[in-house]
């Protein structure tokens, strides 16, 4: 092999590698874009089951309370018979 063959690969072994490397970079803003993507769905999810959370309690306090004069209403009935 002589020293302008040896260049010549060396150079296309070079090309190759910073080749691979630009793939690899494309790759890993890739991954760093679907990440970030992952954790704003991940926040959404989050926030409504936070809504889900508060309209639930609210829901069963509304209950509980209509239950509570129902049952103080059927206790005075039974006080009066």
């Amino acid at each position: 092999m002589t020293v302008s063959s040896a260049a010549q690969q060396t150079s296309a072994n070079v090309q190759t590698v910073a080749a691979a490397t630009e793939e690899l970079s494309i790759s890993i803003r890739e991954i760093a874009r679907n990440v970030q993507e992952a954790a704003r769905g991940t926040d959404a999810v989050t926030g409504s089951i936070g809504d889900v959370q508060q309209g639930a309690a609210q829901e069963l306090a509304r209950h509980s309370n209509e239950l509570s004069r129902e049952v103080a209403t059927f206790l005075q009935g039974v006080k009066a018979a």
